[in-house]
């Protein structure tokens, strides 16, 4: 088990630990968070947006849908990873959330006031502790991948 003081891993599940430097946030908070397309989880963006609604989902987590207000990321790395990727992403009209849907983002497309739902886990109140929680994410996926990795080689075909 993997343990900090804002989160804590437990046989790969990512659980969100609430504190005072990691606050559960609430409907018109400005939050920082990661995402990615559903093909490259492995390599979580950073943005900034808006929580437009919220809601627990059991005892100790939350689900927030987030309006995006900006990417965090070079120019570079949203062409390479947002346009032209398929994004789970929630109908909004501006009160009410609706169904999820898949959708692709067309080069140059305007990502503000599109609306995803994320688990409590990926949302932070400042980009630094994003950022931060982003490098230990990695790290944890890192070695997920050199496990599954070693399992490809040692299975016999």
């Amino acid at each position: 088990m993997a343990n900090r003081d804002d989160f804590g891993i437990i046989e790969n599940e990512f659980i969100n630990l609430y504190t005072e430097e990691n606050p559960i946030l609430t409907t018109h908070d400005e939050c920082f968070f990661m995402l990615s397309n559903t093909h490259d989880y492995h390599l979580p963006l950073i943005g900034r947006g808006t929580i437009r609604s919220d809601k627990f989902t059991d005892g100790m987590n939350k689900h927030y849908y987030v309006e995006i207000q900006e990417i965090i990321e070079t120019k570079f790395i949203v062409e390479k990873f947002i346009y032209n990727k398929p994004f789970v992403v929630q109908a909004w009209d501006g009160t009410n959330i609706g169904a999820r849907k898949t959708v692709l983002f067309g080069q140059g497309t305007d990502l503000t006031k599109v609306v995803i739902r994320l688990e409590g886990f990926f949302v932070r109140n400042s980009e630094e502790k994003i950022k931060a929680l982003r490098k230990e994410y990695i790290s944890v996926l890192k070695k997920d991948i050199v496990i599954q990795l070693q399992d490809i080689e040692s299975y016999q075909f």
